[in-house]
């Protein structure tokens, strides 16, 4: 086998049938059930769920043959789920944790293992540690797994299918208002971009009472050809699908549903930057949601100026939903979201959820009978405008050299990024320069693919133009723009 073992911002991913393999895979679950082992609710048993990319089905197979070779309850879902829905079912059962067979929106050649706590959200770094750490072990003794062959373990009680669609749709429903919605007569395009969320994003907004056209609704382990991301130029089809039909709101989900992507009835893009702040606009003056707020490191200002007008206090974590997770186990957190388009909610569980943030937009929609352009003109009447880019650039063979641009950076970062200075640098997550008048530019190697993230944003759209072509060109490597 060749290759270690490396959990991530959100857990192991690689190439499958390269260094993602069904060995591998069973190594990793062995892990899991070594480290879940000392759980006190380990009796409670583990969910796997998977994705509808290629072999995932077989992949939670091989995983739960090997928890249940290790004497463990495990449920393993009927069929492709989204994410939430895995963390959702932890929470609900009671379990001690999940094990979520997903490469989220890595291109189609990529799988992976996210590992889900017993909380309902992902599993902090001192448990993943451990993961990684059993499993290179296991790797370099070359200790064979304990395995249960899937329709024995199944005769035995130890393997349960479930389905937990019904009822969790049923509480994320519970958690808005639908006679709002139903009554302002919304029509959406949903796509889920040929992922796991078909048939829950678009079923939870019908039962809303929203009409739903849906595209992209069917299983394609590669994906169309394209990326499951929900931002351009990934998502197209929905933009053009949004004007064919003359939608008020277009949405999109990753290939594990957690991040959400919108699109407004022009079809134009709304960056989840805008999203988030709408989000948080709408929680606290159309609901009345008290709290605390938090995001992470590359996720924009204007949150930041929405909680100096409503009096909240705003945290600023690293990038992964784990640390803003963190924050919703410790604080009372009414709302914390990621740039990815990830975003979770107080009283649900500590975890992004796709398909509850486009109920909640839904409802802001409702609730203000406007469109999502009249919401952003509304939200930059409060905060101003703000523009946001990120280039992502590509060391897909020079990891050393990524890594010697990074500690370059943090070792001497510029003072003047195109004439502003540099007034604050922040190392918590990658190393993020603060500029005169409010802008900001980041830099930040992935956890997940061998790239330098570089983002900025600013007030005005030829400035974050200029400032974030100015850190491109300063890390180098291939670039792969997102204009946002």
């Amino acid at each position: 086998m060749r290759g270690r073992i490396k959990f991530g911002t959100d857990g192991w991913r690689g190439v499958i049938a390269d260094d993602f393999t069904f060995d591998k895979v069973r190594v990793v679950a062995q892990a899991i059930a070594d480290v879940v082992k000392e759980d006190p609710k380990a009796e409670r048993g583990i969910l796997v769920g998977y994705d509808t990319r290629f072999l995932s089905r077989e992949f939670a197979e091989a995983v739960a043959e090997v928890l249940a070779g290790n004497g463990f309850k495990v449920y393993l879902s009927e069929g492709p789920v989204p994410s939430p829905v895995v963390s959702w079912g932890v929470a609900r059962l009671n379990l001690a944790g999940a094990v979520m067979i997903t490469a989220s929106h890595n291109p189609p050649k990529f799988n992976g293992v996210k590992f889900k706590a017993s909380y309902g959200g992902s599993a902090d770094k001192a448990i993943t540690d451990r993961m990684q750490e059993r499993a290179n072990n296991l790797l370099e003794r070359g200790e064979e797994p304990k395995s249960l062959d899937l329709e024995e373990a199944k005769g035995k009680g130890l393997v349960e299918e479930v389905d937990l669609r019904e009822e969790y749709l049923a509480d994320i429903l519970s958690k808005v208002d639908i006679e709002a919605i139903r009554g302002a007569k919304i029509k959406a395009v949903v796509d889920p971009m040929h992922g796991a969320s078909a048939g829950f994003m678009d079923e939870a907004l019908r039962r809303a009472g929203v009409e739903v056209v849906a595209i992209r609704a069917e299983r394609n382990p590669g994906f169309g050809g394209s990326f499951p991301e929900p931002i351009p130029p990934h998502i197209s089809p929905l933009q053009e699908k949004v004007r064919e039909v003359g939608a008020d709101v277009g949405f999109a989900t990753d290939g594990d549903g957690d991040r959400l992507g919108v699109v407004d009835e022009a079809g134009t893009f709304v960056n989840p930057h805008r999203v988030l702040a709408l989000l948080l606009m709408h929680l606290y003056e159309d609901l009345g949601w008290r709290g605390e707020v938090v995001r992470t490191v590359s996720t924009t200002r204007m949150v930041d100026l929405l909680c100096e007008r409503y009096g909240l206090r705003c945290h600023e974590v690293p990038v992964g939903f784990k640390h803003i997770c963190t924050l919703m186990l410790e604080r009372d957190i009414m709302v914390g979201g990621e740039e990815s388009g990830g975003v979770g909610f107080k009283g649900h569980i500590p975890e992004r959820d796709a398909t509850l943030s486009a109920l909640f937009f839904c409802e802001m929609m409702a609730m203000r009978g406007k469109r999502p352009s009249e919401l952003l003109e509304e939200l930059w009447g409060k905060v101003g405008e703000h523009y946001y880019r990120r280039i992502d650039c590509l060391f897909e063979d020079e990891p050393e050299r990524r890594d010697r641009i990074m500690a370059e950076l943090k070792a001497s970062p510029p003072s003047e990024v195109e004439g502003l200075k540099v007034e604050r640098v922040d190392t918590k997550d990658g190393v993020k320069l603060y500029l005169k008048g409010g802008s900001w530019l980041l830099f930040r190697a992935s956890g997940t693919e061998p790239l330098i993230r570089v983002y900025a944003e600013a007030r005005e759209k030829e400035l974050v133009d200029r400032v974030i072509e100015w850190g491109a060109k300063r890390v180098g490597g291939e670039w792969m723009i997102s204009s946002w």
